[in-house]
């Protein structure tokens, strides 16, 4: 496997670990409620700042769950350098092959070229046949550096999002209007998430800057 599908994997496991940290603190355990412990059990006072701010930090653990998904479907995804991998020929009849089908009009088994793949040829002869070939390199390129840099911004709002939380409050929704909230108290499951999602900046950042494989150039 390669060094940068192995960093794209530690991103998906960093990005689905805040919630499962998140899961350990609505059961009480001794390493406190984490970023939205004032959700569990009891009556909730909506006015509450410790309760607004689970609100918040909630809606950014479901980004980062849906990011991981993302991450996950880009994993899945045929680059231009793996369409001889996943070409395939799939006949639709023995008799249609060889001499007179047509994609081999003079029985020679003439020289197909895949799209998209500079320099690779397939023999083929049989009639019916289908190429399947995956996205191109470039835009997949274009793809994996939009989604590391949605992933790089997503994680710093949220961790901006907790800090202030936990050091100067955040304005929230009253009665009275806006009001400023208290600090929310830090437990050592909110700062393991904090980390979880430093550790995936970090490593998105480390896959923007790394350089893209060479593509090799178009006949």
């Amino acid at each position: 496997m390669e060094r940068r599908s192995l960093a794209q994997y530690a991103v998906v496991g960093l990005s689905l670990l805040p919630f499962a940290l998140q899961l350990l603190g609505w059961v009480r355990t001794p390493l406190g409620g984490g970023w939205c412990g004032a959700l569990s059990g009891g009556y909730l006072d909506v006015f509450s700042a410790q309760v607004w701010y689970s609100q918040l930090l909630i809606g950014g653990l479901a980004l980062q769950v849906a990011y991981a998904f993302l991450m996950l479907v880009l994993l899945n995804l045929p680059g231009e350098e793996r369409a001889l991998e996943y070409a395939r020929i799939e006949p639709t009849s023995p008799q249609t092959g060889g001499s007179g089908s047509r994609l081999n009009p003079g029985g020679s088994g003439p020289r197909l070229e895949l799209p998209g793949v500079s320099g690779s040829r397939l023999v083929t002869g049989v009639s019916g046949s289908r190429l399947v070939t995956g996205v191109s390199g470039s835009r997949l390129e274009q793809l994996r550096r939009s989604l590391y840099t949605a992933g790089i911004g997503l994680n710093f709002v949220i961790l901006m999002v907790f800090l202030m939380t936990r050091l100067t409050g955040l304005p929230l929704p009253s009665s009275l209007g806006v009001l400023w909230g208290e600090a929310a108290p830090l437990d050592p499951l909110s700062g393991l998430m904090a980390l979880s999602s430093l550790l995936a900046t970090a490593v998105l950042l480390h896959l923007l800057r790394a350089r893209s494989p060479a593509t090799p150039a178009r006949a």
